[in-house]
């Protein structure tokens, strides 16, 4: 298992492909309080308006009704970045899973606090390591 990160995005390549890996996500985050609130098949939309074949990649919108609440009650202003985005894209027997850092955008452009968006990301992360 090889993870990446940099200022914006935490990656995992996790093993298995992307059904399976989907499956088991939304297993542990369920279990951690999250919902998958829109799941996007884009290899599937692409196949189908545009005769366009790309390797499985599936973009999802997840959110921890507690996280946004606290994201909420700081300030509506941080609503914007939320729900959290995590991507997780076929590659070969692995899949790759990608979350989307929201507390490196609070920081750039706003002047709230990046202490809750940091909490959950780091949350994420801990359970993406875990798989």
């Amino acid at each position: 298992m090889s993870q990446y990160s940099n200022m914006y995005k935490f990656e995992i390549d996790i093993q298995g492909n992307l059904e399976e890996v989907y499956g088991r996500i939304f297993s542990v985050l369920k279990q951690a309080g999250y919902i998958i609130l829109s799941y996007v098949d884009v290899a599937e939309i692409l196949q189908r308006t545009m005769q366009k074949k790309i390797d499985p990649l599936y973009i999802l919108n997840i959110c921890k009704p507690a996280a946004a609440n606290e994201f909420i009650s700081e300030s509506y202003e941080t609503s914007m970045f939320i729900p959290c985005k995590l991507v997780l894209h076929q590659m070969g027997e692995n899949t790759r899973v990608s979350l989307q850092l929201i507390s490196p955008q609070i920081e750039t452009f706003t002047d709230l606090s990046t202490d809750v968006a940091k909490k959950y990301e780091n949350e994420i992360v801990d359970i993406l390591k875990k798989m």
